[in-house]
């Protein structure tokens, strides 16, 4: 009885602490709106150039790194990284005045602290999150 009872209490806590996530990035109006445990953030974010277009779909997390430096691009900082499509995931960035427009190689980018709120709550959730680039 006291394991069951413990093992209830355990499975309380998990599930209180995961964070529900979905998140949709808009490339026409360059906003990014993440849904966390029902709260709805609507963010400003800059996605890929036309030759370097952000593709379209629905996507899983592949992986998170919250100190990544890019291996494709000049060792650029990538702060708060979540991987969705290969290469391309939501990040920080201080270039935050191209916020609103399409500037990356089609990562898409947050303000730091946007990026790094959407980190905390997608690891909360066992790096599970629905992504849907429209």
């Amino acid at each position: 009885m006291r394991l069951f009872l413990a093992l209830l209490v355990s499975a309380f806590f998990v599930t209180a602490a995961q964070a529900d996530v979905s998140v949709v990035v808009n490339r026409n109006t360059q906003t990014v709106t993440a849904t966390i445990d029902g709260a709805v953030h609507v963010w400003k974010a800059s996605t890929g150039l036309k030759a370097h277009w952000t593709r379209p779909g629905i996507y899983g997390v592949q992986s998170m790194d919250a100190d990544h430096y890019s291996s494709l691009y000049n060792n650029a900082p990538m702060p708060d990284s979540i991987f969705f499509n290969g290469n391309v995931g939501f990040h920080g960035t201080d270039d935050v005045g191209n916020l609103g427009s399409p500037a990356s190689h089609g990562c898409v980018r947050l303000s730091r602290a946007n990026a790094k709120f959407l980190f905390s709550a997608v690891r909360r959730n066992g790096q599970r999150a629905r992504i849907q680039v429209i």
